[in-house]
């Protein structure tokens, strides 16, 4: 019964995300497909109007797998800061918890950022990009990337609402994923002594297993599944740990 209760809170919650998140109207769901459409768009061409391919990677499939990553993992993070703030109203009725809120805007986020995946399927289709050497890869780390968004979409959420102080504590996390998501490098371009510590952030080895999909022989890559299941379940716990210890000691906004 009790779980009857939270998947109807839940879906109330998704909903309400969705008119939010497109502003009411097809508009703000326009603005979030053609972003990055865009962005890839323009990446391309200024790369491609100063080499013709960089070494053993075909443009466009760099470009793109490294964006949509980068930009899936900083959407989760960069909406989940001040989730409070905007949703502390719905605390006053007794069912709705605030975990429920936090997995409302994490399963909205990952439904938006699917749109980004969904662009490489469309270049796939219309051959601006071969067909991935491994779909499995590609569809696998597109999980990984969504599980570990998820997480942090809720620890997220859970640091802004400690504190005032803990809103820019988060949207330097969201900055730094710029760079810990291996979206402009290729880890077999980093000087071997330093290849271990660029190792250590999870979505790397997710970018590279998807460029793996993408590239198969024509490129190294380096990436270890087993690292990426274990991060993103220590990922899951420390989210899930923070969020209890907001319940405990109630949200400062």
């Amino acid at each position: 019964m009790s779980f009857r209760i939270q998947k109807r809170i839940i879906s109330a919650l998704l909903r309400r995300e969705f008119i939010a998140l497109t502003n009411k109207s097809l508009f703000g769901l326009m603005v979030l497909v053609l972003e990055p459409l865009i962005f890839v768009g323009a990446m391309s061409i200024v790369i491609l109007a100063r080499v013709s391919s960089l070494p053993d990677v075909p443009v466009m499939a760099f470009v793109i797998s490294g964006y949509i990553i980068m930009w899936g993992v900083r959407f989760h993070i960069q909406r989940a800061i001040g989730i409070l703030n905007t949703n502390i109203s719905f605390l006053y009725h007794k069912n709705v918890k605030i975990l429920d809120i936090f997995i409302a805007r994490g399963l909205m986020q990952c439904m938006a950022t699917t749109f980004c995946f969904i662009l490489l399927v469309v270049l796939i289709a219309v051959g601006a990009i071969k067909f991935p050497d491994n779909a499995a890869l590609v569809i696998y780390s597109w999980f990984f990337v969504q599980w570990y968004g998820l997480s942090m979409s809720i620890l997220t959420g859970s640091i802004s609402g400690y504190h005032p102080l803990g809103m820019r504590i988060c949207l330097i996390i969201a900055v730094c994923h710029v760079f810990m998501t291996g979206a402009f490098f290729m880890v077999s371009w980093v000087p071997a002594p330093y290849r271990d510590i660029v190792m250590v952030f999870p979505m790397v080895h997710a970018t590279e297993m998807m460029r793996d999909g993408l590239f198969g022989n024509t490129a190294t890559t380096y990436y270890s599944i087993n690292y990426l299941i274990s991060s993103n379940i220590v990922c899951s716990y420390i989210a899930l740990a923070a969020c209890r210890r907001l319940v405990q000691h109630g949200p400062q906004l």
